[in-house]
């Protein structure tokens, strides 16, 4: 197999981001310039309208009506904003399509260079225009592109036309007047920037995403038993989402923790075709794309992104759930759970509601997890879901006996609510390690076997809904009816039944 580097696809990466972020600040600049030129048309359409009729160097709503100049004057006011819209929306768009394409095919490229050599690049292709348009134009809440440039072209002619009118009414000077029109134009730019970045970055991390899931469809078809791999990345300073400015008696200032949370997602790591799911709920494949405003607007994440053996997936799916959550968040999964597990079993939790946090109880116990015989559950800080959720399914089957009765049984719980659990965590795509486990490879293998249910799901439903003292019976029991025409394979099950059997 040929050498290939990380480093070297990070490092070819980041020289495509620098080169975009460059393209940006260019037209930030422009964006800059046609807002100064629309200032100073406004300025001097201004002065003139003031120099013939103003009176004491007022100008009124009475005032411009007298003269038959009213309605003129405001046409004249929307069709300089019009003149200038134009211009400014097709700088945005243009800079927003360079960046979709650039980063797109700078994946592209990069990955090749990095590890062309291996097999199944042969396909890869730079980007069409056809997946550039659906890209760019790519709706988020309910609007493409074009609706929001159009959207802040009327708020534009509102803001300073309602701004004029106030003016008017109060007989403003030319001053006071200029000073309104100032402030709605320096307004409006600042949210054209905040439109551009925010896109900008969008298609940034769309281009580069797009571009990597077309890269990984190529490996899975291929031979190199490689898979591509998307790692959350943040800025690492004090602006990073939960911070955010507040004002104090002594000005603005930034940490104020807020309701979306990007700090904790540093360095999480999924498949390149897997949801990321942020500790708001909003789930996105990639920095900027939730289609969730708190959690798009100014946002500056990344993702960076790697190629990784097969092999290792295991660990790359559960790697996202093993970072450290607080309390509030452990708690919010914990509900979560209980909504999940509600769709798969119908026998009532006896969850007291409480969530325990505490690593080092966890540590000397040797548990991730446990559901308490007060009916809390104690979690390590690192606690999967699939972990939450399995201690959910405990608190809906052993909370009916006491530590005393379940004995007999512990066997078969544990057997029958990991399988489930596993198994629900496929059916809602949460990621999870698949750690072997010989139960449940067993009652996998007997499903598989005696063909007890169509698939693994459904088994895991069936005998989890049984009553945990007549689970191993009726798991027995059907073995039985299948071996009734399949003698031969008694041996076999008997050794399977004997990994799981919990009964004496």
């Amino acid at each position: 197999m040929a050498d290939y580097s990380y480093d070297d696809l990070d490092r070819l990466l980041v020289q495509v981001r620098r080169i975009e972020e460059h393209r940006v600040k260019g037209a930030e600049k422009e964006i800059k310039a046609a807002y100064e030129e629309l200032l100073q048309e406004l300025r001097h359409y201004l002065a003139d309208t003031y120099s013939q009729y103003a009176e004491d160097d007022q100008l009124t709503y009475g005032i411009l009506q007298k003269h038959g100049y009213y309605a003129r004057f405001l046409e004249e006011v929307e069709k300089k904003i019009n003149d200038i819209s134009p211009a400014v929306k097709r700088l945005i768009r243009s800079t927003v399509e360079q960046t979709y394409a650039a980063t797109y095919n700078g994946l592209v490229e990069a990955v090749k260079k990095s590890a062309g050599a291996l097999p199944g690049f042969e396909g890869l292709k730079g980007c069409t225009p056809d997946v550039m348009r659906k890209a760019v134009e790519n709706p988020i809440s309910k609007l493409t592109l074009d609706d929001r440039l159009e959207k802040h072209r009327k708020e534009i002619v509102y803001d300073i036309k309602q701004n004029i009118s106030v003016g008017l009414m109060n007989g403003d000077r030319y001053s006071t007047m200029a000073n309104r029109i100032k402030q709605s134009v320096n307004g409006d730019y600042k949210k054209a920037i905040r439109i551009t970045r925010t896109e900008t970055h969008r298609v940034r991390q769309a281009g580069e995403w797009d571009s990597a899931v077309e890269t990984d469809k190529q490996l899975q078809a291929g031979s190199s038993g490689m898979r591509m791999t998307k790692t959350w990345r943040t800025m690492k300073d004090e602006r990073v989402r939960p911070a955010k400015r507040y004002k104090t008696k002594k000005g603005w200032k930034n940490g104020k923790p807020g309701k979306y949370d990007h700090k904790s997602m540093d360095g999480v790591m999924l498949l390149v075709d897997e949801e990321f799911k942020l500790p708001s709920g909003a789930t996105t494949q990639y920095p900027g794309g939730s289609g969730v405003a708190g959690e798009d607007i100014n946002c500056r994440c990344y993702l960076s992104y790697q190629l990784k053996k097969v092999s290792v997936m295991n660990d790359i799916a559960s790697s996202e759930q093993r970072r450290k959550r607080t309390q509030e968040e452990l708690q919010a999964a914990s509900e979560e759970a209980l909504e999940i597990t509600e769709k798969y079993s119908t026998r009532k939790s006896k969850w007291s509601g409480n969530v325990v946090v505490d690593d080092k109880k966890c540590q000397e116990m040797k548990v991730v997890g446990q559901k308490l015989w007060s009916c809390d559950i104690l979690l390590k800080s690192t606690a999967s879901d699939k972990t939450i959720i399995h201690e959910h399914l405990h608190a809906r089957s052993g909370s009916y006996l006491n530590m005393i009765t379940i004995i007999p049984y512990s066997n078969m719980e544990e057997a029958s609510v990991e399988l489930l659990a596993r198994e629900i965590c496929s059916a809602e795509r949460i990621p999870y390690d698949e750690t072997p486990k010989a139960y449940v490879s067993a009652l996998r293998e007997i499903n598989q076997i005696a063909g007890i249910r169509d698939t693994n799901l459904d088994f895991a439903i069936s005998l989890f809904g049984k009553d945990i003292r007549r689970r191993y019976k009726w798991l027995s029991g059907q073995v039985d009816k299948y071996l009734e025409g399949h003698p031969e394979d008694a041996g076999q099950l008997a050794l399977l039944l004997r990994h799981v059997r919990g009964m004496k």
